[in-house]
């Protein structure tokens, strides 16, 4: 199944820190999707969903340590944390909830060619920020900076043109950009850097083409909503049944 989706990996939802986590750790509360290949054999003593669920983990436990290594969210990067981090995401994880089972669909998510079909999951996972400091310290891996994720709400993104303008223009300055939720001519990003939403605002209106006017609905320290008003684009609706070929 072609869809301008398929270029992007897993989508990561939400992060901050959890204030009412135990006092002998610090925790960190994301919500992350997880994918596993469907209509194939799950791995010996699991099922397809508890499949997803562990990649939904794994994906919040390398998430919550990207953002306290040195250079960015890059793919090379993912794999040498990942590698550092290990196979088990349980080991970092304090507690966790299933939020949705999307059960089996066309492929969107998984990144192997080979699969026509995924089985996807939403996780909302409490991960043991001290742990994973102590495994990146002990790699030699910690950044000396922090990062906030900022959420920006962008509506009128009707085509695949329309959302890589925006996405190169948070990115701008940034370390990662990840889009959080999709609908119809709408897409929510998370956007993590050292910068605040009226910056990532001057981001969009200085970034996207000039024939794009960006008007601000909704802006806070850490959240921002705006529309994109301007002629269409390349008349493929940002949709997950229509886009350029892969």
């Amino acid at each position: 199944m072609r869809s301008w989706l398929r270029p992007l990996l897993a989508l990561a939802f939400g992060a901050g820190l959890d204030g009412a986590g135990a006092a002998r750790a610090e925790l960190v509360r994301l919500e992350a999707l997880g994918a596993v290949p469907a209509r194939e054999r799950a791995p010996a003593g699991t099922s397809l969903r508890q499949a997803a669920v562990q990649a939904a983990l794994e994906e919040a436990v390398l998430r919550s340590a990207l953002a306290l290594v040195a250079g960015g969210d890059s793919p090379e990067q993912r794999v040498r944390v990942a590698r550092i981090l290990g196979d088990d995401p349980f080991v970092y994880t304090a507690r966790y909830r299933l939020l949705e089972d999307h059960g089996e669909r066309p492929r969107l998510l998984v990144s192997d060619p080979q699969a026509e079909w995924e089985h996807v999951v939403r996780v909302e996972a409490q991960v043991e920020l001290d742990r994973v400091r102590a495994r990146l310290a002990e790699a030699g891996l910690l950044a000396g900076h922090r990062t906030v994720g900022v959420r920006v709400a962008v509506e009128g993104v009707d085509s695949w043109s329309r959302y890589r303008s925006v996405h190169d223009a948070l990115a701008r300055g940034t370390r990662a950009v990840r889009p959080l939720e999709f609908g119809r001519g709408r897409v929510v990003f998370e956007v993590e850097t050292e910068r605040d939403a009226a910056v990532l605002l001057e981001a969009l209106r200085s970034g996207l083409p000039r024939e794009l006017r960006v008007v601000p609905l909704a802006l806070g320290g850490l959240g921002l909503r705006v529309r994109l008003d301007g002629p269409g684009g390349d008349g493929r609706a940002a949709s997950p049944r229509s886009g350029p070929s892969s």
